[in-house]
């Protein structure tokens, strides 16, 4: 999910690649697609629905400032279509019924006491009886679990295992590890924090000493932004790639692969991989490369400025890593497992924050039956109801919804208008009155008994451009074809009006 400066960001590099930056993303069409029901922006920016943001910003802080402006360009986008056929969960058994529902009410943390105990009954623990072994199918498959210090941990052990079980060598790559120099910061303050938590003395030479070389690789890769001191791999190995190595190789962040072979050296003793081959695992495409067979494509060892973590007090060293950018893939965090289809889906749901990264990962699974749990989790997090902010935005998105299929079917009264999302709603509202409750919305977003009060379109999210009031007389409706405009360059002060121009946001 991307936050409100994400958003800004698209909009900032899109008026940079055309050279329009008066018009909205560049001038160029955008179609965005997501599900606010799954995890928020990771590293705590604030969400395209947060209540902490609006249309203006009096912080001097450019995030801010980007963040607002972020917010007000997501509420240009007017037309909306909401997918409601699941095409994951397909199963017709009852079971399978009853887990889509389970879903569904999950959406919207509003699960019944059946949905706990359907969720709970897939919950598997090490008895006498199994010998501590998941069933059969599970094996191998990647645990989805809420911290990147569990998944390290899980994929240390279960890497062993998948050795030893199949009588393979476990070998141990070591990185190339030197200092690195320090970053320049915009912010004064912002650097003076980073020169208090940093380890950076004085040197006559950028090279590490032994002991300081061996303790940054007993290091985890959840503490050295990924990028893993010492990788333990063997052939037939599942990994995970952990950097956009090639797009036009299905080569991306978070793709799936299987260890083919490698080439490597000696550095400093330690054996250093030069180039691993991996087999890519269900790719969009098929890869073919020159002597190579089909989806085995070559991920060559990369140099990258790491922020290590020591354990310590948390103080950061800074260092340039040389090493394969990829990962064992006997786990993964909740915000890597977003996008996928599990045919056998193994969660750890004990740390998850909230109903949102439990719909996450049981979401992944095609079929209740290949769903096993380890360990139970605490359930009011599924029942206790979505954040007012997230349930404003369900709402508004399928008011939205309603307006886009009613236009679409020429039965949209020309009093309904508006270029951003308030006045659309409102003047929607004003016609349909506050209450109205479009078909195929959820029994748990129902607005139908809500105080008036509560369903006031949010006029914060709206640059100062007034909609005219109009009577509704029927006929079909015209957008305006012009909209306030954010100024691009982040300010944080109302834009001139000669800043103001055509919206090329999906209306």
């Amino acid at each position: 999910m991307i936050s409100c400066e994400d958003l800004f960001k698209i909009n900032r590099q899109l008026a940079k690649a055309f050279s329009d930056e008066l018009a909205t993303f560049g001038g160029r069409d955008v179609v965005l697609a997501g599900d606010f029901a799954q995890l928020p922006p990771a590293g705590g920016n604030a969400s395209l629905y947060s209540d902490a943001v609006g249309a203006w910003s009096n912080s001097t802080k450019p995030a801010s400032q980007h963040a607002a402006i972020g917010k007000a360009l997501w509420h240009e986008f007017t037309t909306v279509v909401i997918l409601r056929q699941n095409m994951r969960q397909q199963g017709m058994s009852h079971e399978d019924i009853m887990f889509r529902t389970a879903l569904q009410n999950m959406r919207y943390a509003r699960c019944t006491q059946a949905d706990e105990r359907l969720i709970l009954s897939r919950v598997w623990a090490s008895t006498p009886a199994n010998g501590g072994h998941l069933p059969k199918g599970f094996e191998t498959v990647s645990i989805i679990t809420a911290r990147n210090a569990y998944r390290d941990g899980i994929n240390a052990t279960r890497a062993t295992e998948f050795a030893r079980s199949r009588g393979k060598e476990l070998h141990r790559f070591h990185s190339v590890d030197r200092w690195a120099t320090s970053k320049d910061v915009g912010s004064l303050r912002h650097a003076q924090r980073i020169y208090d938590r940093t380890i950076d003395p004085a040197r006559t030479s950028n090279n590490l000493t032994p002991n300081l070389r061996m303790a940054l690789w007993k290091i985890p890769p959840a503490l050295t932004n990924h990028h893993a001191g010492v990788l333990e791999l063997c052939e037939g190995m599942p990994v995970l790639l952990k950097f956009n190595e090639a797009t036009e190789l299905c080569a991306t962040n978070g793709a799936q692969a299987v260890v083919d072979c490698w080439d490597s050296s000696t550095v400093n003793g330690r054996e250093v991989l030069d180039t691993l081959y991996v087999r890519l695992v269900d790719p969009p495409r098929d890869v073919q490369l020159p002597g190579l067979p089909v989806n085995v494509i070559p991920l060559t060892r990369n140099a990258k400025t790491v922020a290590c973590t020591l354990p310590a007090g948390d103080s950061v060293l800074n260092i340039d890593r040389e090493q394969v950018m990829v990962l064992p893939n006997f786990a993964m965090t909740d915000y890597c497992s977003q996008g996928r289809t599990l045919a056998f889906n193994l969660c750890h749901l004990v740390d998850c924050r909230g109903h949102q990264a439990i719909y996450t990962c049981l979401s992944r699974s095609s079929s209740l039956c290949h769903t096993i749990l380890i360990g139970a989790f605490d359930t009011s997090k599924i029942r206790c109801g979505a954040s007012s902010a997230l349930k404003r935005e369900f709402r508004e998105l399928e008011i939205l919804d309603h307006i886009t299929s009613l236009r679409e079917s020429g039965t949209l009264p020309s009093c309904v208008h508006g270029s951003t999302r308030a006045p659309l709603i409102a003047s929607f509202q004003a016609w349909k009155g506050k209450h109205f409750v479009p078909p195929h919305v959820h029994a748990s977003l129902n607005w139908a008994d809500e105080d008036v009060h509560n369903l006031e379109p949010d006029f914060r999210t709206t640059a100062p451009n007034p909609v005219t009031g109009r009577s509704c007389s029927g006929g079909t409706s015209r957008q305006s074809s012009t909209t306030t405009r954010l100024s691009q360059r982040g300010s944080g002060k109302r834009p001139r009006p000669e800043q103001w121009g055509t919206s090329r946001a999906p209306k």
